[in-house]
């Protein structure tokens, strides 16, 4: 099978959709497939994460990935995208995200390639964007799509009815820990509360430093850790310090050994309004870490398994519920021990071997 993934942009970018599409770029050539990469990065980009050398990268290199581009610029890009398709013939190309999609599908018209629509966010994040008044215009570019995938079960339901029948849950694969936690700490040690993601609307940490300022005094020995940039740190910062947490809050930035991090905390908390799959979630539980994270929030749902191997705080951003569950998930400390057993348990269905055969036998399927 001759594979294309196609991303907006990779170019030194340590996101999720980045990750996980050169992971299955790297599985499927080990599978012994043809497969490449097609991205608008500019000629000497970088991938932040290692691309196996048998991958073709084709960089478009044709104007600014992240600035919307006029006629001119899209007509000449429609060109170098069929020059390429030519090239390479890929038997399936699977495009990451809509805007990406939708824009293969139209630059290909006439080629006879099934080109997947592979959504990486949740279809609830229309709930929380402006974007969201032009839902229904998003989903009807989905017609255009032979197939669509999507990360969880309970994203399905979220489309049209003139949608579902073309949608295979794929979800994303979680890599086994080669060390773990051991949430339930020493008495006398201090205690890492866990965030680990962007800086931003999104991932709200607005409220988990709120909800951490609420329970502060009542755990001396917690301290709230934030790993991550983005365009929401200063409001962050003077967030810290207005309520006098400067000594509790640390934020660390972006950090390379995430799984340092997950070794050496006893709690994690992700309260995010919306995400596609947490990878960050999947990766804290298979290190044996407990979460929090809110129960409206899809994505946090699929993956938290309230009483198991975490607490699931009632509605979405709300800072009561946040603070009760931090409460009793802080204060139980045999429990936390508990429920980092389950935890690991709970995501062995996403090993990667398993959703990497999930892939192959789907592609096989749209090209056969």
């Amino acid at each position: 099978m001759r594979l294309m993934i196609a991303c907006r942009a990779i170019d030194n970018m340590a996101g999720g959709v980045e990750r996980q599409a050169i992971a299955l770029a790297n599985e499927m050539v080990k599978r012994g497939h043809e497969v490449s990469l097609l991205t608008l990065d500019p000629k000497g980009a970088q991938a932040f994460y290692d691309i196996d050398g048998a991958v073709n990268w084709y960089k478009l290199d044709m104007g600014d990935p992240a600035v919307k581009a006029g006629l001119s610029l899209r007509l000449k890009r429609m060109g170098r995208v069929r020059d390429i398709m030519k090239a390479f013939k890929p038997d399936v190309v699977l495009a990451f995200q809509q805007g990406m999609f939708l824009t293969l599908r139209l630059y290909t018209l006439g080629m006879s390639i099934p080109v997947v629509a592979a959504e990486r966010e949740s279809p609830f994040r229309y709930d929380f964007l402006q974007a969201g008044k032009y839902r229904e215009l998003i989903f009807q570019t989905f017609r255009l799509a032979p197939h669509i995938t999507v990360q969880c079960d309970s994203y399905v339901e979220a489309y049209p009815t003139y949608l579902q029948r073309k949608i295979t849950v794929v979800p994303n694969a979680v890599f086994p820990a080669s060390r773990y936690a051991t949430p339930e700490g020493q008495a006398g040690q201090e205690k890492i509360l866990l965030c680990v993601a962007r800086l931003s609307y999104a991932k709200n940490q607005t409220v988990l430093i709120e909800a951490f300022g609420r329970v502060a005094e009542m755990f001396p020995d917690w301290t709230l850790v934030l790993a991550g940039e983005g365009e929401s740190r200063q409001s962050l910062e003077a967030q810290i310090q207005r309520r006098d947490l400067q000594e509790r809050v640390r934020l660390l930035g972006a950090v390379k050994d995430v799984s340092a991090l997950y070794t050496t905390s006893h709690l994690l908390c992700i309260p995010s309004r919306f995400e596609g799959f947490p990878n960050v979630l999947g990766e804290a539980l298979a290190h044996g870490l407990p979460a929090v994270g809110y129960q409206d929030c899809g994505g946090v749902r699929d993956l938290i398994e309230h009483g198991k191997n975490g607490w699931l705080a009632e509605g979405n951003g709300y800072l009561e519920p946040l603070v009760s569950s931090l409460k009793e998930a802080m204060a139980g400390h045999e429990k936390r021990k508990a429920m980092g057993k389950e935890a690991i348990e709970s995501v062995e269905k996403y090993q990667p071997e398993k959703i990497y055969d999930r892939w192959e036998a789907f592609l096989k399927k749209v090209y056969q």
